[in-house]
């Protein structure tokens, strides 16, 4: 019996958010990031040492500003497509 599984990709074809093979963080992770940053105010410290203890990985305060200067994070979805997990 195959598994498949969903994949979005952005308009060059490249596998973008937590689809891809190094994503660290889900989209969830990123969207509770910037959520802290731009409605609470929370400065990139801190949200990176609350990220460390949610995830049991540190997540450094460079990712944490990328995210929200939106510099990584930011493709949008094209297309997705379906790929069959072995």
């Amino acid at each position: 019996m195959a598994i498949f599984r969903l994949i979005r990709v952005s308009e060059s074809g490249r596998r973008i958010g937590e689809s891809h093979p190094r994503a660290i963080l889900t989209d969830a992770d990123v969207d509770t990031i910037r959520a802290m940053h731009e409605d609470e105010g929370k400065g990139y410290k801190t949200i990176s040492k609350y990220m460390t203890q949610i995830k049991g990985r540190r997540i450094s305060r460079g990712l944490v500003w990328k995210v929200c200067k939106y510099r990584t994070r930011a493709e949008h979805c094209a297309d997705v497509k379906t790929v069959e997990v072995v």
